[in-house]
């Protein structure tokens, strides 16, 4: 048995890098495509959603709408690659919708994978790419929705690689347009803190670099006006449609909303007390390898890499404006991850070449454990009821289990490629959570209450007038849900009621009108009313 457990480590130990990051990368396939479409929309998804179908049924991509009304939150860039989804696929089923986030994925990967490669070397590349999907926050919640955070943070990490890749060869002209041609595509899918990031990082960046006098230098001051310019091939045919006013105020209030100066002094300084705790948390395990930079050498360390130091650099300063920011929501960290990852990579390897690191000997028998303990977890299943049936439940089960702990055990006998085994195990988990959360979540979710509910207003009114009163609490989630299904716009009604006209309302039905179908809203689970005027 020695023998064997001796070969088989043999055989793991020879094996590359490479060898276990395409295991990770075929895993990562069904870990992200199994059942994406089967969950409800929620979170920021349906307004993404609404505002693209309405481009399509008002047959007008300049202008977003919510329910009719001019929908000014966000730039319509996202809304346009949902859109055109919409029209490639021929639906505008949850998974089409939830395509973007995986092509954000993919886009940010390759990114990742190019630029780290050509700073620091393949392994590093490789270990960065799983490391970030891998982050619990991405592998378990974001990555199955459809929202704009992945792709924007795709191009901000870009933009922040460009810009050190341009500066470090002196060819400014390229650095400062490519930069704000970059810039100009983030704002188009977010707006204004694309700009945030671009001005924090060049400064920061020049400044280090003793070269800030190129702030107002002939190769940025044109770079600006380019993307000025850029810009204003959308909001110059907006602004015949509508006006840029009450725009450009929301983008600001939109960014500033979740800042100090909406909030409160006390969560305010809580915010600031435990928001570098709350990174580390959401993107567990991931973020674990910050135990190795707390050590007496990492700042001299850092400041003799010049792309980490880098790294470090732009990491710290665009993160101080979260920091700053009561209420920020980790999907808005992504950009960071690389950076953070890439330096904490730098000193874990130092560790992994020394034997008698009590510290990295430690962390491995850590995530060894923690491995195990995933697969067990994989027989759970067997001893709960589940929306599936017994022949499945057992067949995914013991599967699952055998590869889950194949990956343990190899985690405890190639010890060069603990981390990398570990990341695999996670998979293995997400994949379990496709098989059998997803399943469950549909028959014991709200969301999916409150969809039933949409489809069934929709099947009631199908190919009749229907109209949603001004005061009607409906989220929009159930607003893209008959949208969906009646391929109309959902507008709001704001004078008299017509006789023969559907209408959803939170009045109480009185002799006027015909009460159809009673149902309730996510918005506090008011009762709402399909009811036709007589």
């Amino acid at each position: 048995m020695l023998r064997l457990i001796r070969t088989y480590a043999d055989f793991l130990n020879r094996k590359s890098y490479s060898f276990y990051f395409i295991v990770f990368l075929f895993l990562l396939v069904p870990a992200l495509l199994i059942n994406i479409g089967a969950m409800p929309l929620i979170a920021d998804e349906p307004t993404r959603a609404l505002v693209s179908l309405e481009m399509i049924l008002r047959k007008n991509y300049i202008v977003p709408t919510i329910n009719g009304d001019p929908y000014y939150n966000k730039p319509p860039l996202y809304n346009w690659i949902v859109a055109a989804l919409y029209n490639i696929f021929g639906s505008q089923k949850e998974w089409v919708i939830r395509i973007p986030t995986l092509l954000g994925l993919f886009i940010y990967s390759l990114i990742i994978y190019f630029f780290v490669k050509k700073k620091i070397g393949k392994r590093e590349a490789m270990l960065t790419v799983a490391l970030y999907v891998a982050s619990g926050r991405i592998l378990f919640y974001d990555s199955f929705l459809g929202l704009i955070d992945t792709l924007f943070s795709a191009f901000i990490f870009l933009n922040f690689m460009i810009i050190h890749n341009y500066f470090s060869k002196g060819k400014y002209w390229q650095m400062f347009f490519l930069s704000y041609f970059i810039t100009a595509v983030c704002f188009m899918l977010k707006g204004l803190p694309a700009i945030v990031f671009q001005g924090i990082t060049l400064v920061v960046m020049l400044v280090y670099e003793k070269k800030i006098n190129l702030v107002w230098s002939l190769q940025h001051v044109c770079a600006i006006v380019f993307f000025f310019l850029l810009l204003s091939c959308y909001y110059i045919p907006y602004s015949y449609h509508n006006g840029i006013d009450t725009l450009f105020k929301t983008l600001i209030s939109e960014s500033t909303k979740r800042t100090v100066a909406e909030k409160g002094v006390v969560e305010s300084l809580w915010h600031l007390i435990t928001f570098p705790f709350e990174f580390i948390f959401h993107f567990l395990p991931s973020t674990l390898l910050v135990i190795f930079l707390i050590n007496s050498e990492t700042i001299r360390t850092i400041k003799e890499h010049n792309f980490l130091a880098y790294c470090s650099l732009i990491f710290l300063a665009n993160f101080l404006v979260y920091w700053l920011s009561p209420e920020t929501v980790p999907r808005y960290l992504f950009m960071f991850l690389p950076l953070f990852y890439m330096v904490c990579l730098h000193f874990y390897d130092k560790d992994v070449q020394n034997k008698d690191s009590k510290l990295y000997n430690t962390f491995r028998r850590f995530l060894v454990v923690v491995s195990f303990m995933l697969s067990f977890s994989m027989l759970i299943p067997l001893f709960i009821q589940l929306p599936i049936t017994n022949g499945e439940k057992i067949f995914y089960s013991l599967m699952l289990f055998l590869c889950s702990l194949t990956a343990s055990v190899s985690q405890m006998v190639a010890k060069r490629h603990t981390l990398m085994l570990f990341l695999i195990s996670l998979l293995i988990a997400r994949i379990a959570m496709n098989v059998f959360i997803f399943p469950w979540r549909i028959h014991n979710d709200p969301d999916q209450t409150f969809k039933d509910a949409a489809l069934r207003v929709a099947e009631i009114t199908k190919g009749q007038p229907l109209y949603l009163d001004e005061y009607a609490p409906v989220n929009h989630a159930q607003s893209f849900y008959i949208t969906r299904e009646r391929q109309e716009v959902l507008y709001k009604e704001r004078g008299e009621w017509k006789s023969g006209v559907f209408y959803i309302t939170m009045r109480t039905p009185d002799s006027t009108c015909r009460l159809y179908y009673t149902f309730k809203s996510n918005w506090n689970n008011v009762d709402l009313y399909l009811v036709k005027k007589l």
